[in-house]
Parts: structure tokens; C-alpha cells; sequence
């Protein structure tokens, strides 16, 4: 019987130590910052495209007609292409 007392009463002190030792550790939650960069979507509005000249040219357009369209044309695609890549540049920035 003593056996029997002295095991039940080793289980309670450490059942007791368990109980105990639980309540101490609490753990407290702390938030935190954590930077990350997010993407942001392009809110550059895209130049619309220019009248290209040489649509506009008639059938029987001359020799000169057409190299002043072209000349004309190839004039508007620089500015538009300028257009397009400060666009995009403010997109990648």
C-alpha cells in the first residue's frame, strides 16, 4: 500500500509540475512589418497613332507626292515612336 501511495503521489507532483510548467509558457504574439515591394499596374495613357500621310494619297498620286508622304510619314513614326518609349518609360520607372 505505501508502494501504491508513494507512485500516486510521484504522478500528482508531476502531474502538478505539468499544469504549471503549461500555464507559464504563454506565448505572446507580437505583429511585425514585413516590407515587400507590391506591383503596381501602368496608368500611362498610350498616344493614339498619328494619320499616316500615305493612306491618304490617291491612286494616281505622282512620283513627288508620294516621296513628300513618305518623307512626311517617316517624320511622324519618329515622334510617335518617342511618344511610345517616354510611355513605356514611365511604366518601367
Amino acid at each position: 500500500m505505501k508502494k501504491l501511495f508513494k507512485w500516486l503521489a510521484v504522478g500528482a507532483v508531476l502531474l502538478m509540475a505539468m499544469a504549471v510548467t503549461g500555464c507559464a509558457e504563454r506565448t505572446i504574439y507580437k505583429p511585425i512589418n514585413v516590407d515587400v515591394p507590391v506591383s503596381e499596374p501602368c496608368a500611362v495613357k498610350v498616344p493614339s497613332h498619328p494619320a499616316w500621310p500615305t493612306l491618304a494619297l490617291s491612286k494616281d498620286a505622282g512620283m513627288v507626292a508620294r516621296i513628300k508622304a513618305l518623307a512626311a510619314e517617316n517624320e511622324l513614326r519618329k515622334g510617335y515612336e518617342r511618344q511610345l518609349a517616354a510611355a513605356l518609360g514611365g511604366c518601367t520607372a
